[in-house]
């Protein structure tokens, strides 16, 4: 403002004390004197103020702001709170909020004379968002202290790590590639006794390049997942659960084996989710792993069979343990070979029927001498030959 000479200005000071007893402070009024060729900015007066909070009087301490934490980690700040009288004060406290948030070290304490006392309030968001509340302290002396208190809980996504592997997930036909990976909760500072239940896994693939044979998928986990394989020759996909105490203070290591079933010098892309179905404030980052297929098939994939090709087809289990159960049909009699070869293209077994009837035949076909893996079986009856593939397990 501007003055003239002679006039006056009232200058308003408020008293919030944070504190009882004494407050001192200064006011410095500094003018400039705008007359004359420049201008020359001087003191013009200090003033000496001096404020008494007495018992009973309430203060409002600045806002706590806690976070951003993860709606499942824990913060802890400190608010201080000041005893300048001459006798001990003993403390009780309570915290206004609608759900719990924040949580008080101790609700009832004492702070000698003349000194002051550090408080913990700990975060402990109970859902995503931003939390208030306000933090009441009252003195036995009937002073009180009113502490608010704010802060912000989010969800982050931990990683999901694909390791290295020594041949660069280079596989030949009909051998296992071993994919193995890690989801790192490690970062986090979850709070104690917080665990996931249920840890869902869901692994995609081209079924005509990499398939799995049996449920196979380990980890550090002291839990034996279910891994559904239905979906994995229609729809490209498996999935692992695993059930129980899922830690998410630390790394977790998997392992998983894929048959590779398609050669053909070609690439092939393996996608990995990961779910933890009940614990909201942390989602898991995708991963993905390209594997080249080293090879060369007789005939497409090694997995994707016919189940009926001109009545020539497997008729039992296929995985098959020591006997492949077949059957074909003829239109008249006539003699028919079977020839067996690996996945490989060597032929390692034939059988003959000289002398087969017209009509459906079954046959048992031996294969105990086999060692596990993926053949194909070759049938030829005069003009007309037919393949199909299988899978000899122990």
């Amino acid at each position: 403002t501007t003055l003239s000479k002679g006039q006056t200005i009232t200058i308003p000071v408020n008293f919030n004390p944070t504190s009882v007893g004494i407050s001192n402070g200064v006011i410095i009024v500094e003018a400039d004197n705008i007359e004359g060729p420049e201008p020359v900015s001087f003191v013009l007066n200090e003033f000496d103020i001096v404020g008494t909070s007495v018992p009973g009087d309430g203060v409002t301490l600045p806002v706590t702001n806690f976070g951003p934490i993860l709606s499942c980690e824990l913060e802890p700040k400190s608010v201080t709170l000041e005893n300048t009288t001459s006798q001990q004060i003993d403390v009780t406290s309570i915290i206004n909020q609608t759900n719990i948030n924040f949580e008080l070290a101790e609700t009832s304490f004492s702070i000698p004379a003349n000194s002051n006392r550090e408080v913990t309030i700990n975060y402990v968001p109970s859902d995503i968002g931003t939390h208030t509340a306000t933090a009441i302290f009252t003195f036995s002396d009937g002073f009180e202290v009113t502490a608010p208190l704010e802060g912000v809980a989010i969800t982050e996504a931990a990683d999901l790590i694909v390791f290295d592997n020594p041949n660069g997930y280079q596989t030949d036909l009909g051998r296992d590639v071993n994919v193995n990976f890690s989801i790192d909760f490690s970062s986090y500072d979850i709070r104690p006794n917080t665990n996931a239940s249920q840890l869902v896994l869901t692994i995609g693939y081209n079924s005509s390049t990499h398939y799995m044979l049996t449920p196979s998928i380990t980890s550090d986990l002291p839990i034996t997942p279910v891994v559904d394989l239905s979906n994995q020759k229609d729809d490209n996909f498996i999935t692992a659960t695993f059930t129980g105490n899922i830690p998410v203070d630390k790394a977790i290591n998997f392992e998983m084996p894929l048959l590779t079933t398609l050669g053909n010098d070609t690439m092939s892309v393996i996608d990995i989710s990961a779910q933890l179905v009940d614990l909201n404030c942390l989602t898991i980052n995708d991963a993905s792993v390209e594997s080249f297929l080293l090879g060369c098939n007789l005939s497409g994939s090694l997995i994707n069979t016919s189940d009926n090709s001109n009545g020539f087809r497997i008729n039992g289990k296929n995985p098959a343990e020591d006997v492949l159960q077949l059957e074909y049909e003829l239109p008249f009699d006539s003699p028919i070979t079977l020839d067996i070869y690996s996945a490989y293209g060597n032929k390692v077994k034939t059988v003959e029927v000289p002398n087969a009837k017209q009509g459906f035949n079954d046959i048992d076909l031996d294969i105990s001498d086999l060692a596990s893996g993926t053949y194909l079986v070759s049938y030829r009856s005069n003009a007309y030959q037919e393949s199909i593939r299988f899978i000899k397990i122990k």
